[in-house]
């Protein structure tokens, strides 16, 4: 997943404003914000900083398959680019010291808590990285290509380019994500072979 985190903001303030539950949710939001912020950006936690002040980020939640590690991760390294920060986000402190010792070696950021709160290491792991414009987002059992990162900015821009969307959220077509399970029949496909948009 790529998130424009400027357009992100920018799309949340649009929904507070023209919802009435956004409207309602601004109204009481002096002790919610307070209490939400508490949620989501407090805890037990451990940040080891490697980042180089990029402008893009890649978290990376892990912890929890440690059978795919050597292959996903040394994946990663090798196909990341050099202006890509990259963080390892740790939940619950899962298989911390193997994780330490990729990150080190690949030169990675590590983000721990000792709560077991997938949002809450995310959440951390964005804040310690203040320079992230765009956030990558992968699992640590996600395979990626050569060329991933760039190719999902550039989709991202082009879309901007065009000016008919103004998208926060980029996510590759991947069966199994639930944001973007399109079902696709033979039929649906046939009807629209020969259309240029295909």
């Amino acid at each position: 997943m790529l998130f424009s985190l400027s357009d992100l903001r920018r799309h949340w303030t649009e929904l507070r404003r023209h919802s009435l539950m956004g409207q309602l949710a601004y109204l009481g939001r002096g002790l919610s914000e307070k209490a939400q912020r508490r949620l989501n950006f407090s805890g037990s936690q451990r940040f080891t900083d490697r980042s180089k002040g990029a402008r893009r980020l890649l978290v990376i939640l892990a912890g929890f398959k440690p059978n795919l590690w050597p292959m996903v991760l040394s994946r990663i390294a090798r196909h990341a680019p050099g202006d890509l920060d990259i963080c390892l986000c740790l939940p619950g402190a899962n298989a911390a010291a193997e994780m330490h010792r990729l990150a080190e070696e690949y030169g990675w950021s590590v983000q721990e808590t000792d709560a077991n709160l997938l949002s809450l290491t995310q959440n951390l792991a964005i804040q310690n990285h203040p320079h992230a414009e765009f956030l990558f987002k992968l699992d640590e059992d996600m395979f990626i290509a050569e060329g991933f990162f760039d190719d999902m900015q550039n989709g991202l821009e082009e879309v901007e380019r065009i000016g008919t969307h103004s998208p926060g959220l980029v996510v590759p077509v991947v069966n199994v994500n639930g944001s973007t399970y399109i079902p696709v029949s033979y039929t649906h496909l046939r009807a629209h072979e020969t259309e240029a948009d295909l």
